[in-house]
């Protein structure tokens, strides 16, 4: 299953979250009389949205998670940062994960940019908690929106401004691969556009 994620639903249930993600499919699924467990291959942050792909059954959520594991899937997201990213490159700075640092990978490509904000699609090479979120506010590109890695930003979005807008994987029955295309929702335009003259001239390049 991949579901389309909105901004502020957490995937997993935990402190503040008794309304999450899984718990909503698995209702699902028993409303359909299917006695499947589901359980979440990869994790986006509560405040991100986009494409998240679900295992249903034990032996199903096993196979796509070796894929993963082992580079067999492919995520793509669009961020709107603060700054200007001129050019494509690499960010391999490690991130804090589990109570220490780890190495991590993401590739980074501008869209375009106005001399203020700039919006970025992303490829997620490695899988490290908050890394797009941790790299870029590194690089000196922090997200709009993320007020735990930006908090001296004056802009404020209502939302972070992370999509994850792409999916790529193997199909765990017959092999083929599965690509999957997220559009942005309405709330990620709409943060967009509150923020006027800071984001001038984005919303023409927004897929």
């Amino acid at each position: 299953m991949v579901i389309d994620k909105p901004s502020g639903l957490a995937v997993h249930h935990a402190q503040g979250h008794d309304d999450n993600l899984t718990s909503r499919l698995q209702d699902l699924l028993h409303l359909r009389r299917e006695r499947f467990r589901v359980a979440p291959i990869h994790r986006l942050d509560a405040g991100t949205s986009g494409a998240i792909l679900f295992g249903k059954g034990k032996k199903t959520a096993g196979l796509l998670g070796r894929s993963l594991m082992t580079g067999g899937m492919n995520k793509r997201y669009l961020a709107v940062v603060q700054g200007v990213v001129s050019d494509a490159r690499e960010l391999n700075t490690p991130v804090h994960a589990k109570g220490s640092m780890k190495p991590a990978l993401t590739k980074c490509r501008p869209l375009t940019s106005n001399g203020c904000t700039s919006l970025i699609e992303l490829d997620l090479i490695t899988g490290r908690q908050h890394q797009l979120r941790q790299q870029l506010a590194e690089a000196g590109w922090p997200i709009i929106g993320d007020h735990r890695y930006h908090q001296k930003s004056t802009l404020t979005s209502g939302r972070i401004l992370l999509h994850c807008c792409f999916l790529a994987f193997p199909d765990p029955v017959n092999g083929n691969l599965v690509e999957i295309d997220c559009a942005l929702p309405e709330s990620f335009v709409t943060a967009v556009k509150k923020l006027g003259s800071a984001t001038r001239g984005l919303l023409e390049f927004l897929p």
